[in-house]
C-alpha cells in the first residue's frame, strides 16, 4: 500500500471515483486495503460534454443536463455498493 494512501486513512475502505471528461463519464468503484487494491465495479458512460462548444468552450444545455443526469447516476451506484467519495473535483 502505497505510504500516501495510509497517511490519508484511505486503507481498509471502498472508495468511489468518477472521471468526467470532454464526451465521456467514467466510474471505479475499488476496495482499498493494506494488502492492495480490488476493482468492484467500473462503468463508462458516454455523456459528450463537449457537443456543440466548438471554439466558444461554453458548455452547451443539453450536454450540461445530461452529465447531471449521469453523474446523479453514479452517486447512487456509489451509494449502493456503499462507497465512499471524500471529494469532486469538476
Amino acid at each position: 500500500m502505497p505510504l500516501f494512501l495510509r497517511k490519508q486513512g484511505v486503507v481498509d475502505m471502498r472508495r468511489g471515483v468518477i472521471d468526467m471528461g470532454t464526451n465521456s463519464m467514467r466510474l471505479a468503484i475499488a476496495d482499498v486495503a493494506e494488502d492492495g487494491i480490488t476493482m468492484v465495479y467500473n462503468e463508462v458512460a458516454e455523456t459528450r460534454l463537449g457537443e456543440n462548444m466548438g471554439t466558444s468552450e461554453i458548455i452547451q444545455p443539453e450536454p450540461m443536463e445530461r452529465n447531471i443526469f449521469q453523474l446523479k447516476e453514479f452517486l447512487a451506484k456509489m451509494m449502493k455498493r456503499r462507497a465512499v467519495c471524500k471529494m469532486l473535483i469538476l
